[in-house]
């Protein structure tokens, strides 16, 4: 049985390993129907921590890359070969916020830059990724376009050669920090109320056994004797008071 002060320790170790995490809202987004126009295909997947309280984790920051694995093959395999964009293979990745003045449309542009070099290419021509969102990203997951217009979404060496990317980047957030507390709450209280509930019960059924056994008795003043079946002779196993012998008659 877990005692209140069991259930006070467990209740602060909740939140103190809890509370940090409330702040951060990781969601992973899959890359969905992702095609080049070349014919060549991105799959995969990218967690960003959203949290737009001020745009990013921290007001005035930008959303963070937490993980990504983006495979891109087909297509023009001469300028663009089989690759994989990871943590371990890019060297630079991030996010960037684009708002257009005058209230107009804002968008996200997640980039992901490598190391690798353009064959016979300038020094700058790298091979990157970028995928332009609209609308921005929440951390309420749903799912926001890749835009292929003004600024489109696009795999480069940068700037060229390089080929235009459409399709969309969809998410299912999971439990928040915060729900996922009070289930926790809701399980240590569970744990409590049983045990609680259990002695409650049997000091209920001791109480209605000991009425039952006083109840049978005639008056209150022999329910002492009825209850503990002392000080009763073998042939008067009975309740009510015990009759003195009639006269001329001794007394068994």
């Amino acid at each position: 049985m877990m005692s209140s002060r069991s259930i006070a320790i467990v209740a602060g170790f909740i939140l103190s390993t809890g509370v940090s995490a409330v702040q951060a809202t990781v969601v992973e987004w899959q890359l969905q129907n992702v095609r080049f126009d070349d014919g060549g295909t991105a799959t995969g997947f990218i967690s960003i921590d959203v949290h737009r309280d001020g745009f990013g984790a921290t007001p005035g920051s930008n959303p963070q890359l937490v993980d990504w694995d983006i495979k891109v093959r087909g297509g023009n395999t001469v300028d663009f070969p089989l690759f994989e964009y990871t943590p371990a293979s890019t060297f630079e990745a991030h996010i960037t916020l684009s708002i257009t003045q005058g209230g107009g449309p804002s968008w996200d542009t997640l980039i992901f830059n490598t190391s690798q070099m353009l064959p016979g290419g300038e020094p700058f021509q790298r091979r990157g990724l970028y995928l332009v969102t609209r609308p921005q990203m929440t951390d309420a997951g749903g799912r926001v376009i890749l835009a292929a217009d003004n600024i489109p979404s696009r795999e480069s060496w940068n700037p060229m050669p390089g080929r235009m990317a459409s399709g969309a980047l969809t998410a299912v957030p999971e439990p928040s920090n915060v729900t996922l507390l009070a289930l926790g709450f809701a399980a240590l209280l569970g744990a409590w109320a049983r045990p609680q509930a259990l002695t409650r019960s049997l000091a209920g059924a001791r109480n209605a056994a000991r009425g039952r056994a006083t109840s049978s008795c005639r008056t209150p003043r022999d329910s002492s004797l009825c209850a503990s079946d002392r000080a009763v002779p073998a042939d008067a196993h009975r309740c009510g008071p015990l009759r003195a012998p009639a006269p001329g008659n001794p007394a068994r």
